[in-house]
């Protein structure tokens, strides 16, 4: 786990040298994604990827496939559907905690800062498919 996300880091270095490549790699304290940016007009980018997630009770791998649509330079909003599986549980399964939904639509919106920062929020709703759609 510590090799592929000193692998990701690294690349990062090497994806964001290159101009105009259409795989971005984003990354913070919980999350490391690799997307595939294929353009479909000026505005609007379809991104499907990779993302490993750590949170307090599990490590989750993720694919989500999102449409990103860019308000300007800085400024871009994004909707699309993920699929999760969990690959690493901090708790054995006696434990009853609740595992995370498998699939969820995800809604959000992202700022570029100067120097490459990148500031979002991001809403997901999880898919039930005994229950319906749970908030």
């Amino acid at each position: 786990m510590k090799t592929l996300i000193v692998c990701l880091c690294f690349f990062t270095a090497v994806v964001s040298a290159q101009e105009e490549s259409p795989f971005e790699i984003k990354d913070n304290l919980f999350n490391v994604s690799l997307f595939h940016n294929i353009s479909l007009s000026n505005k609007l980018t379809l991104q499907n990827g990779l993302s490993i997630r750590r949170n307090p009770e599990f490590v989750t791998l993720e694919v989500p496939v999102l449409i990103k649509y860019a308000h300007s330079d800085r400024w871009s909003s994004f909707l699309g559907a993920q699929a999760r599986t969990v690959v690493y549980s901090y708790f054995p399964e006696n434990y009853n905690i609740e595992k995370p939904s498998s699939a969820f639509l995800s809604i959000g919106t992202e700022y570029e800062f100067n120097n490459n920062t990148t500031g979002n929020l991001t809403v997901g709703f999880p898919f039930d498919l005994q229950v319906g759609l749970k908030f």
